[in-house]
């Protein structure tokens, strides 16, 4: 008999086992077990029977042992019960505040979608293993990778034969699945609003443009100024910001002298900076011309800039989650990047 899935007399039932499941199904309890994990050796209409049965006296399975099942037949396509989150730090400078951003993106969306999300962070070679023990477990379906992602990354998470996908930079040769900020549209939104506010000569202040985002921000930039034409006067691209804050000051009156009509600092954090730097100079631009700026958190640019341009990479977090899990509900052959387009805001 099956025993039924609520309390009799006060006491409840005893819970209901993989052997009368099968025993239900008319089945075999090495054919049910196949056909909860999904085997292509089941079909999927005996998939689907055997599901409606469990549901129907209440039977529970064991997630844990679902996962080691599916990790002994290697069949884990279609299942976005575990993701792992999986950054790569050699240096230990990875964990600031777009990746903390990333973060909560992530492991939001991975809730929304009725998931789990593990963090595992490698420093050295031997924190691999860390990875490898997931899988060989079964505790993982698919891998999100983000820090400092190169060919090696790939390959050590290819070996797997799980998906995955890149959020924020990344050294792959190729074409890889990836979510990221669209810096080069970040560059064009800003001189588009301020060529709507009247300006036709923009300032540009940066850093030395070394970083994959410094780059694209400035060509978006450019792009821009060209397009609307706009004054084109190289001059007005400052580059040294600097590493060190210290040279703001001169960057600033360097690029001051060229008259512009509005500057935009494009290194996200420099609001702080920059408004410790003018009370040191004794400068106000904010009351003198349009000022912005580049942040993750628009309220830091409160009462020293006009406009910000928001990058939420929280956002792109939560895209990455979504891009995953489509791999892996229809897993594909070209590889696809979204990108997400930052937003002028203003601060207060």
């Amino acid at each position: 008999m099956i025993p039924e899935p609520s309390r009799r007399g006060g006491r409840r039932a005893r819970a209901v086992t993989r052997e009368d499941l099968a025993a239900a199904c008319s089945l075999s309890i090495s054919s049910v077990s196949l056909a909860l994990n999904r085997h292509p050796r089941i079909s999927h209409a005996t998939q689907e029977r055997v599901a409606e049965v469990a549901e129907r006296i209440g039977f529970s399975p064991n997630q844990a042992a679902r996962r080691l099942i599916r990790s002994r037949y290697k069949q884990r396509g279609g299942h976005f019960e575990q993701v792992a989150l999986v950054v790569l730090d050699r240096t230990g400078q990875m964990l600031n505040d777009v990746y903390v951003a990333f973060f909560r993106g992530v492991e939001r969306q991975t809730s929304v979608s009725g998931a789990n999300m593990i963090f595992v962070r490698v420093s050295q070679p031997s924190d691999w293993d860390k990875v490898r023990r997931l899988v060989s477990a079964g505790a993982v379906d698919a891998f999100i990778l983000a820090g400092e992602i190169d060919r090696e990354a790939a390959v050590r998470i290819q070996e797997h034969q799980l998906p995955w996908i890149v959020i924020g930079d990344h050294q792959i040769p190729g074409r890889v699945n990836a979510a990221d900020m669209d810096y080069r549209m970040g560059g064009r939104t800003v001189v588009e609003r301020l060529a709507r506010m009247g300006h036709r000569r923009i300032g540009l202040l940066g850093t030395t443009f070394q970083f994959r985002y410094q780059k694209e921000i400035r060509d978006g930039f450019c792009q821009a100024v060209r397009r609307l034409k706009l004054d084109g006067d190289k001059a007005l691209v400052e580059p040294n910001l600097s590493e060190n804050w210290f040279r703001m000051g001169l960057s600033l009156k360097m690029l001051l002298k060229q008259k512009p009509t509005a500057i935009f600092f494009s290194e996200p954090g420099s609001a702080a900076a920059f408004s410790s730097r003018c009370k040191e100079l004794g400068m106000d631009l904010s009351q003198k011309m349009d000022v912005v700026f580049c942040e993750l958190n628009p309220s830091l640019a409160a009462g020293i800039g006009s406009q910000v341009l928001h990058l939420a990479y929280e956002q792109v977090g939560q895209e990455g989650v979504t891009l995953l899990k489509e791999l892996v509900m229809n897993p594909r052959k070209v590889a696809r990047q979204v990108l997400v387009a930052p937003a002028m805001v203003n601060p207060d």
